[in-house]
């Protein structure tokens, strides 16, 4: 059944879609989506451009030269349908920002309730620490793929930077579930 976003209309077939995606993410395990776009003088959404991501990031899709982009829709493949601070960078920029959860298997959109230049200038600060946890994940995923890295680095360094790594993000996911709270709604797919 279609569903109302703002004043978009989301058909059946995106839907459709929107969930093949959140499939062949599980399968997969890498952020899939596509863009959102609309005719002139249209509030149907049409599907644009497909786009394959990595584990947890994506560029977006592109529409068609005459058509109107209005947002992204993309996949999380191990986390909740919630946006991170670069979704919501993006998110401040469309009408619509739509995240698939392959974990939880939904859908939720969400939709800008601030203007867009206090939307920027609220989350954008925020960005750079986001990059610098991902990136943090990833040396700690490193160290643990094998014994003999534990080993060098030490038990002790492994535990004492993993307790720093939880206490960061927890600090980050704060900030981000307010930020998100204050600056967009959530529609449910």
């Amino acid at each position: 059944m279609s569903k109302q976003v703002n004043s978009f209309i989301l058909p059946d077939d995106i839907i459709s879609n929107m969930k093949n995606k959140i499939k062949d993410t599980k399968k997969l395990k890498i952020e899939l989506g596509f863009a959102l776009c609309t005719e002139k003088d249209s509030k149907v959404i049409i599907k644009g451009s497909e786009c394959t991501g990595t584990r947890c990031s994506i560029n977006a899709g592109i529409c068609k030269g005459n058509q109107i982009q209005i947002g992204d829709y993309h996949t999380h493949p191990g986390t909740v349908a919630s946006m991170s601070i670069t979704d919501m960078v993006t998110g401040c920029s469309v009408d619509m920002e739509c995240i698939g959860s392959s974990r939880f298997n939904n859908i939720i959109c969400y939709t800008r309730k601030t203007e867009e230049s206090q939307c920027l200038k609220d989350i954008s600060s925020f960005e750079d620490e986001e990059h610098k946890i991902l990136k943090k994940d990833s040396e700690i995923r490193e160290i643990l793929s094998s014994p003999k890295s534990i080993i060098k680095t030490g038990i002790f360094n492994v535990l004492k930077e993993m307790k720093q790594y939880d206490d960061r993000v927890f600090k980050y996911n704060a900030n981000r579930l307010k930020l998100l709270k204050n600056n967009f709604d959530r529609i449910s797919i």
